[in-house]
């Protein structure tokens, strides 16, 4: 269990450089702080939250009832961010004239030191962050894809391959997948749910692929290029309707006949 709590702690940590200016922050507040609703919200809260943090009791308890690698986010309780502009700003009005000047350009030079520019892959960090292609903030392919099915007024089933399909709902309510977060969840985002199978890792022969598109009620199965299944689907009632960004769009046209000219 204290493997958990050190492997969670260096998700929360990043740097680890604004983690260490907090704990100074934190001990100077311990010390200095007379005021008791201040004292309450910036030094005992956070030692309780940190406190149950490092309890290897806590820990197992967590892990047994929820994924124990998002443990670390009991750390989010944290106040990091208010209690540093509280820790500066107390030493920034300690001092005068151009003291008070350099005192600020100090804290400022910290604050940027201890950061890490998201977009950095350096090796030392997983980097999860990337430079957004459009205003929606995902990735263009999504975005072409839903445009070209979407049909107004009516929800569409699609199925996509995981890489697309967490972006899929934050860019439209309208585009809609056969399997629900239950199903990724218990297959811990690996391909076990049949259709998922054969349109993330290929290998399905056409009738096959086309007659769990049509158990799951889709209008449309979004399959990589490189996992174009064998045979032809327009034999079963899916027609290729397009290729997008290396994705081929299959379109039912023998459960759904007739939903496209309304």
């Amino acid at each position: 269990m204290w493997q958990l709590v050190v492997n969670n702690f260096r998700e929360y940590v990043g740097t680890g450089f604004i983690i260490v200016l907090y704990l100074c922050a934190l001990v100077y507040l311990l010390v200095t702080e007379k005021r008791k609703e201040r004292r309450i919200f910036f030094v005992y809260m956070p030692l309780a939250v940190l406190v149950i943090f490092f309890n290897p009791l806590s820990a197992r308890f967590f892990s047994d009832s929820t994924d124990e690698n998002i443990y670390f986010r009991i750390l989010w309780l944290l106040p990091v961010t208010v209690t540093l502009a509280d820790f500066f700003t107390e030493l920034f009005l300690r001092f005068k004239g151009k003291t008070r000047i350099a005192v600020l350009a100090i804290e400022v030079l910290l604050v940027v030191a201890g950061g890490r520019l998201m977009y950095l892959d350096d090796g030392r960090l997983d980097n999860h962050y990337e430079v957004a292609e459009n205003e929606y903030h995902v990735p263009q392919t999504v975005v072409d894809i839903c445009d070209s099915i979407t049909v107004p007024g009516r929800e569409i089933v699609a199925a996509f391959p995981k890489e697309l399909f967490l972006y899929v709902r934050q860019y439209t309510p309208y585009v809609v997948m056969p399997y629900g977060w239950d199903d990724v969840k218990k297959a811990g985002y690996s391909a076990t749910v049949p259709l998922r199978g054969y349109i993330e890792n290929g290998g399905a022969p056409a009738e096959e692929l086309a007659r769990l598109g049509h158990e799951s009620e889709c209008h449309y199965l979004v399959v990589p290029e490189e996992n174009r299944p064998e045979g032809d689907m327009s034999e079963y009632g899916f027609t290729e309707s397009s290729v997008i960004d290396g994705y081929i769009i299959y379109k039912s046209d023998i459960q759904y006949f007739g939903l496209w000219d309304e």
